[in-house]
């Protein structure tokens, strides 16, 4: 608490004093009481109860920078307790240079040889603590970065006794991406040529307890080399990029893999087109692990539909970076004034020898994903209604981890789910507005012998300048435990405090989904209560 103080005495004394340096900070406090649900049938309840604060401070004067990131919780959001500067950095900018010392992110050509991010909602920060020099010309772009990282892997399968382990890995990498369209005077065409390699130097643990489980498993990483290259080019309307990496795992047996991402675009005045490519093998950070995401610090593109349906983005498809090969394809159009009809279909499957398509058939654990909506915009109001089919085969469900492709006759765990959304917005006058949702779903789970319906809707009046207030049900048909709910009725108001305040509020019950962040994906339990969240920024 002390610390708290001596902070925020700081970021006020600087506000007050400072002439010539420019210094901005946002405060995030967080509380919540109520209880999760746990087990299969989501009926053992165990009381939940936490508070925590973080504060960002950042101050500039011309070509520097500083900041920092403290967090203090007694117990946060994933039991974890908190008494810390979390990230801390300074930073030289000038013309085309940029130099940073302390905590950093970045990324090297989509993600296919590193990704550095944080998505708090998730628990995943994979930021690195070293140094990063960037040069950014005409000609060409370089990157060199190098340094620690103590990423946690969060192990919350039992509600009631959630762990955190940090790593202890050692990174060091680099990109070079060359402008040869700049170097070679092509006015009407871009084209640039790129390499990049990171090594990483992971964790060697004695705790025999700690290696024998599932996170160690899945998640830590032993030493690592990645080696990739990229071409991107544009012209008459269309965009081409490429990525291609080799990764080498020193894990026993080591391994060799690679991962591959094309895509072409094509876009005009009224239509746009764009198909991509994945081809993931053996790229796992274990790639001798059945179920293994992505190391935390590559994040190559998943080409899985981000769905706006409510029922649906709670089941997201689990990707296997250890053997997995697809395609997606997104069309909009706007075929006449006011109307955009768009429509996205995703297809993969684990590889069938050399074939560059995806298998249908269930041995390979197909996953497709198609959605398909219109929205029409009017003045005073507009309307979006979409309908989709999701067919899906979990890699962590049931025993499809120990399916060997080519044996039609396994028993498969899948999910098949359509979906029907119907979304309608009025603006009552030019300060408010009043929206109206509704979904249908139903889900069949033929392995299981399991159909049921689900339906969703939620009523919300926005006021922008003031907040808003959102009420929303969730209602199933599937057959539950006696102590287990059948609906999942929440209500939600924000509010804006002044201009630098917002304060956002929830009670009620949340129904349990799944989160993936860089490949991993972990369940969320059921919570059933109050959360509060303050954002002030100063």
């Amino acid at each position: 608490m002390k610390k708290i103080i001596l902070i925020i005495i700081f970021v006020f004394a600087g506000l007050i004093f400072a002439e010539e340096f420019e210094i901005s900070a946002t405060n995030t406090i967080k509380f919540g009481i109520g209880s999760e649900w746990a087990g299969d049938l989501k009926n053992i309840e165990v009381k939940k109860q936490y508070i925590q604060n973080h504060i960002n401070v950042e101050a500039s004067k011309g070509n520097f920078s500083l900041g920092f990131t403290y967090e203090a919780a007694d117990s946060s959001e994933h039991n974890e307790a908190l008494n810390e500067f979390t990230k801390k950095y300074f930073k030289y900018s000038n013309n085309d240079i940029t130099v940073t010392a302390g905590d950093f992110y970045g990324t090297f050509g989509r993600g296919v040889v590193l990704d550095l991010k944080e998505e708090k909602a998730d628990f995943f920060d994979s930021k690195v603590t070293g140094g990063k020099v960037m040069y950014e010309g005409n000609y060409f772009t370089l990157q060199a970065l190098g340094g620690k990282s103590y990423f946690k892997a969060i192990n919350d399968v039992i509600s009631s006794n959630k762990i955190v382990y940090q790593m202890n890995n050692s990174l060091l990498g680099g990109e070079a991406v060359i402008n040869l369209s700049e170097i070679f005077k092509m006015e009407d065409y871009i084209f640039g040529i790129g390499g990049s390699y990171l090594f990483i130097k992971g964790d060697d643990f004695t705790d025999t307890d700690l290696v024998t489980d599932d996170i160690y498993e899945s998640v830590f990483i032993e030493q690592t080399e990645i080696g990739g290259i990229s071409l991107s080019a544009s012209a008459f309307d269309f965009d081409f990029f490429n990525e291609y990496a080799i990764k080498n795992t020193q894990r026993s047996p080591s391994k060799q893999g690679w991962a591959n991402y094309t895509s072409l675009a094509y876009a005009r005045v009224g239509f746009g087109l764009t198909v991509e490519f994945k081809d993931y093998y053996q790229y796992a950070a274990n790639p001798n692990a059945t179920v293994s995401g992505f190391t935390p610090y590559q994040n190559g593109p998943e080409l899985t539909i981000d769905h706006t349906s409510h029922l649906l983005n709670t089941h997201p498809h689990e990707i296997n970076p250890n053997d997995e090969i697809g395609y997606k394809i997104s069309i909009l159009t706007q075929p006449v004034k006011n109307i955009d009809v768009s429509g996205i279909f995703a297809f993969a499957s684990k590889h069938n020898e050399d074939a560059i398509m995806p298998e249908f058939s269930n041995d390979y654990l197909p996953y497709i994903d198609s959605w398909f909506d219109v929205k029409y915009d009017a003045d005073k109001y507009n309307l979006a209604v979409g309908g989709g089919y999701l067919y899906d085969s979990p890699l962590s469900k049931g025993d499809n981890q120990l399916i060997v492709p080519g044996d039609a006759d396994s028993l498969v765990y899948s999910d098949k789910r359509i979906t029907f959304l119907t979304e309608f917005h009025y603006e009552l006058n030019e300060s408010s507005s009043l929206m109206l949702a509704g979904e249908y779903q139903t889900v069949t789970n033929e392995l299981e012998d399991e159909e049921y319906n689900d339906i969703y809707v939620a009523a919300e009046y926005a006021y922008p300048e003031y907040g808003y207030l959102n009420i929303s049900l969730i209602t199933t048909s599937q057959e539950v435990a006696e102590n287990s709910p059948d609906s999942w009725l929440g209500f939600e108001a924000g509010l804006n405090i002044y201009e630098n305040h917002k304060l956002e509020l929830f009670y009620g019950r949340e129904r349990a989904g799944i989160k993936c962040s860089g490949g991993a994906c972990r369940q969320v339990p059921e919570f059933d209560g109050f959360r509060m969240t303050l954002i002030s920024e100063f």
